[in-house]
């Protein structure tokens, strides 16, 4: 990865088949000891994604788990040294790069806050500085235990559907997309859910990344999602996700019968968990 600052960088690469080096800048320097550090994980990561990639087009399920196992636990503990490096170097000119990745998509404000705070003014000025402020803001406000924001889109008809309209059931709010593989995998899971509760005050509004109407539909019927789905056909513009910060998919939220959050991204029997113990 190439860092910009000021002052000279220099880069050198050998031939198109091998990685080059960057060196120069005080940006650049910092990334470099960084990555020193987590270039063992990085690739083994690369030669395991391999082998994950082999299992998949063989359809070895058992091969394909243990690869997927090995590639989390490399990725913890990526991140584990690049949480360190941050808290022994907060004023690293790298900050907001690292602080982006150790959060990743799913921020905990309660977290980060304090992170965030011991960088530079220098680094949390920078126009990504002022990003991650927007996005911890967002998520403190939309911190387990508030209420959701409301909002409405159209539904397939055209007729606008508001989250507030559901108040007096829980709601998953469920983002996804035609063209999200994990989403759709984790659609049988969702299904087997609202068909269990849906007679005891349960329901799920779907809100869909999509930008092809036809794709969003066939999607519906093929994996047969009979709840309320809403899309603006705008993608990852959707102005929902913007609304909630949305960054990567599938995510959802759980809300109360008051339209509180309480709780987020539950997948496979984690929904149903929380589904017996609220509905039992």
């Amino acid at each position: 990865m190439l860092f910009l600052g000021e002052g000279a960088t220099k880069v050198a690469i050998p031939d198109i088949n091998t990685h080059g080096t960057a060196a120069g800048t005080p940006e650049q320097e910092a990334f470099n000891q960084l990555n020193s550090l987590t270039w063992p994980f990085t690739k083994e990561a690369d030669e395991v994604y391999g082998k994950y990639m082999k299992a998949a087009r063989a359809k070895d399920e058992g091969q394909m788990r243990k690869h997927e196992s090995r590639l989390d636990e490399l990725n913890a503990s990526r991140l584990a040294v690049m949480s360190k490096y941050l808290k022994d170097n907060p004023q690293t000119p790298i900050g907001m790069y690292v602080i982006n990745q150790v959060a990743g998509y799913e921020l905990d404000a309660e977290e980060f806050y304090p992170v965030f705070n011991t960088l530079s003014k220098t680094v949390r000025n920078y126009p990504s500085g002022k990003q991650f402020e927007y996005r911890l803001d967002l998520a403190k406000k939309l911190a387990i235990g508030n209420p959701a924001i409301d909002f409405s889109q159209n539904d397939a008809a055209g007729k606008p559907v508001s989250l507030n309209s559901f108040k007096g059931k829980y709601v998953l709010v469920d983002f996804w997309a035609s063209w999200c593989g994990p989403c759709r995998a984790e659609n049988p899971n969702v299904v087997k859910a609202y068909h269990k509760y849906k007679e005891k005050g349960f329901t799920i509004l779907g809100v869909s990344f999509d930008e092809s109407k036809e794709k969003w539909l066939q999607a519906v019927e093929q994996d047969e999602l009979a709840w309320t789905q809403v899309s603006d056909l705008k993608g990852w513009a959707n102005a929902i996700g913007q609304l909630y910060g949305i960054r990567a998919i599938p995510q959802n939220i759980l809300l109360d019968p008051q339209g509180k959050i309480i709780a987020k991204n539950l997948r496979a029997e984690a929904l149903e968990d929380k589904l017996d113990e609220l509905l039992k």
